[in-house]
């Protein structure tokens, strides 16, 4: 004879899809609110990168709802006995139900909240940005402004310019670096000293320069975050309304089969 196969009765198995969609709710609870600690909710850069957070795991808490879902029909469907009519599995249906529509209700907030304070963020981060472009440039001007005076002081006074050449004949002593940047002043200041409109032309070269660099990186710094902020903001609040709208739509499916399939039964008996 062979041994007769046993299978999982219907009850085992809603038992363990519902525990194992309960799991992963807990996760993602637990996640979600060490994300949120310590909270700082009129910072919204930081409501934004939480909101992210929360809405990248939302995936894995539809996956828990379904199974409990899932495994609330399953005790029922094959079971033969109405939720309604079983404290435990009236629960279970009850705070998945409130659950679900809890999720979608957030879910579907979420999706506002993260644009204004994205684009609050990226205001934010805007003005760093061109703070620092304008500290970028101040620091130029005063650097410009040293060294013109340096020159200025150099030419001036015959005893600095006396150490110069001193320092230039020495030049076997002094590193290569050394030599290549006391070579560079004394080529300016014999420039400067036969046209002293060259020191203010050089200046203004260095300005321009510099300028055209710091603005430049200014530039690629706003379309660089403009680029980055758009992206996650269409990424963010779509799989938000995703989310709502499937936690929404999977409450009210399992609760219109469950009724249905309970009326089927009773119209057979």
């Amino acid at each position: 004879m062979k041994a007769a196969t046993s299978s999982p009765s219907p009850s085992f198995t809603s038992l363990i899809l519902k525990l194992a969609g309960l799991l992963l709710i807990l996760g993602v609870l637990v996640d979600g609110l060490i994300a949120a600690f310590p909270p700082d909710f009129t910072n919204s850069q930081w409501v934004a990168t939480l909101i992210n957070e929360w809405v990248g795991r939302g995936n894995i808490a539809l996956v828990g709802l379904a199974l409990i879902f899932f495994g609330v029909w399953v005790g029922h469907y094959a079971g033969g006995v109405e939720p309604s009519r079983q404290p435990l599995a009236k629960g279970w249906l009850f705070w998945s139900l409130a659950f679900s529509l809890l999720f979608g209700t957030l879910f579907l907030l979420m999706a506002p909240i993260y644009v204004r304070s994205s684009q609050l963020a990226s205001a934010s981060e805007t003005r760093q940005i061109n703070e620092a472009a304008a500290a970028a440039e101040t620091q130029l001007n005063n650097q410009l402004e040293a060294q013109r005076s340096q020159v200025s002081a150099v030419l001036s006074n015959q005893e600095l310019l006396a150490q110069l050449q001193q320092q230039l004949q020495a030049s076997s002593e002094l590193s290569e670096q050394e030599q290549t940047f006391l070579q560079g002043i004394q080529d300016i200041l014999q420039e400067v000293e036969s046209d002293p409109s060259a020191l203010d032309r050089k200046v203004e070269e260095a300005r321009s320069e510099g300028l055209q660099e710091i603005r430049a990186q200014q530039q690629q710094a706003i379309a660089d975050l403009t680029t980055e902020m758009r992206k996650s903001r269409y990424r963010v609040t779509l799989n938000s309304l995703l989310f709502a709208v499937a936690a929404f739509g999977l409450a009210i499916s399992t609760f219109r089969a469950l009724q249905q399939s309970s009326r089927s039964k009773r119209m057979a008996r």
